[in-house]
């Protein structure tokens, strides 16, 4: 008998790379023009599969796009956009026309990004005075190699911001948050306000290479890189350059309420979990190297397992009124163990004179605000202020006392930017007079040893009569140990009405006992 074999072919389905789609833009203008930004922008979003914008070939000396309206990657987009500008001459997206804006950051920008997964590269975003150069509103973005407020050639016509990146769209659009999303090697500035505003998590800015990812964020009106929301976390502010941002203006603003300080335990929630900012680092002069140069050791204290990436500080941040950062040229990238750290002689190169600040960032990539600027040079008594500010008598602190007052704080806790002057117009007390004010409390007792000053919580130490009740601090806080005892009949110099009778302290028969009547017998214990 014949066997009858049967073949069963199954055939399955190939794998289909498709290729993005080049699609190339041919005129300048914003109308409803065939060869339009705009109109390609709209069909390729139009069109399922990705696309590549690029521009062709000119002889034009450079390619402008005045914006009637911001153009718009919108959130219904079918597939991802790779928009770049020519690579012959400076293409400049033009924001002078638009109109509206200027009441919130995400307002009236050039460019608009609702969806996920594109890239923005090599243009010039320009003079958008009411609202930004791009805005980033959906996830996973890159924003690379373009310049926000000024032209290739170096022409300043800023935005009113450079970037931002918002989740302000979630309540309507929960995936539209604004995270995942890559800002690196662009130039930011100069613009009126911030370089980069970010109310949104997981944001990158910067990258692993200072040499190839840094974002040159300087000139802008009101700060470098700001950071707000309470729940805004994970935004990685990394290996940049983020400098010569105005006098008043911080490279890095969490929360955009000026210097955040620090405080002990660094429990903390809002911006980047409001991270702590380094505290201490001191840079020593050492014998020099055999062949002459310079050499330099370095130690400092942080919280265990974060990170800090040191810069130098320029000279213009040098002298402003801030005081912390920016930083200019990265230095060196250092893990804290031990809760210390060091900077070996030789790495990162320094000279006498120099200034240091520092980023630290936790494993969750939280990134701080800038460190004070620390000088480098000879300190005996290892306070962190120079020698050379340490001029010692009656207006200065000492160069061999880390606490040249003796009142239990330390001189860099008191000369905070640590110039060797008492800057009381900076809410410094003085590190050579052990009681500021001289209202017979110490600096210690009235802001218990934190360095410090907590409203509500303690005494200030640059007002001799805290409460404005007419009695000074020290009187009220008769044995002056900084606790308010009733028990001792002490009145409270933060309260008025330390017993809160209606009757006043100086004016109260028995001021820390409840005696609305003024009865004397109320008194008696």
């Amino acid at each position: 008998m014949r066997k009858l074999i049967f073949t069963i072919l199954i055939l399955l389905p190939a794998t289909t790379v498709l290729a993005a789609t080049e699609r190339l833009v041919t005129n300048s203008s914003d109308e409803t023009e065939e060869g339009t930004l705009r109109v390609i922008l709209q069909d390729a979003c139009d069109t399922a599969g990705d696309d590549i914008i690029e521009f062709a070939e000119t002889r034009l000396s450079e390619i402008q796009i005045n914006f009637k309206s911001p153009l718009v990657i919108p959130e219904d987009c079918q597939g991802t956009i790779t928009m770049e500008g020519s690579d012959e001459v400076d293409t400049l997206l033009d924001g002078s026309k638009l109109t509206g804006g200027g009441k919130e950051a995400g307002d009236s920008c050039i460019l608009n990004v609702y969806s996920d997964g594109h890239t923005v590269r090599n243009f010039s975003f320009l003079n958008n005075e009411k609202g930004a150069g791009v805005c980033l509103f959906g996830r996973d973005n890159i924003v690379e190699e373009n310049r926000f407020g000024a032209t290739q050639a170096g022409e300043e016509q800023p935005n009113r911001y450079g970037i931002v990146v918002s989740d302000v769209f979630t309540e309507d659009y929960p995936d539209m948050n604004g995270s995942g999303n890559s800002i690196r090697a662009n130039t930011v500035g100069p613009n009126d306000y911030q370089g980069i505003w970010v109310e949104a998590s997981d944001v990158l800015i910067g990258g692993d290479s200072f040499e190839e990812d840094r974002n040159v964020i300087q000139g802008n009106g009101e700060g470098g890189v700001f950071v707000v929301g309470d729940e805004t976390t994970s935004v990685h502010i990394t290996h940049n350059t983020i400098s010569d941002n105005g006098v008043d203006a911080l490279g890095v603003d969490l929360n955009d309420n000026g210097i955040s300080l620090n405080d002990l335990t660094d429990e903390d929630s809002g911006p980047n979990m409001m991270i702590n900012f380094l505290d201490h680092l001191q840079v020593f002069p050492l014998v020099p190297a055999p062949d002459g140069s310079e050499r330099f050791w370095g130690w400092g204290v942080g919280l265990n397992g974060t990170h800090l990436e040191l810069y130098s500080v320029s000279g213009e941040d040098v002298t402003s009124e801030i005081g912390h950062g920016g930083g200019d040229l990265h230095l060196s990238d250092i893990l804290i163990t031990d809760f210390t750290f060091e900077i070996q002689p030789g790495a990162p190169t320094l000279k006498d004179g120099d200034f240091l600040t520092a980023l630290v960032f936790d494993d969750e990539n939280n990134t701080s605000e800038f460190s004070m600027n620390i000088p480098v040079g000879d300190d005996a008594d290892g306070d962190g202020v120079m020698d050379a500010d340490e001029i010692g008598g009656a207006t200065g602190s000492l160069a061999d006392s880390a606490d040249s007052d003796d009142d239990g704080l330390p001189d860099p806790a008191e000369d905070r930017n640590r110039n060797g002057v008492w800057d009381e117009d900076l809410g410094e007390t003085s590190a050579y007079l052990a009681d500021s004010d001289e209202d017979g409390l110490s600096d210690w007792h009235e802001i218990h040893g934190d360095g410090v000053y907590d409203e509500g919580a303690d005494a200030n130490p640059l007002i001799d009569d805290t409460d404005g009740d007419g009695l000074l601090d020290g009187a009220e806080d008769a044995n002056q140990n900084g606790v308010w005892e009733t028990y001792l009949g002490e009145t409270s110099p933060l309260l008025s009405d330390s017993d809160q009778d209606g009757i006043a302290d100086p004016s109260d028969n028995c001021p820390a006992v409840y005696n609305p009547d003024q009865e004397d017998w109320y008194c008696q214990s």
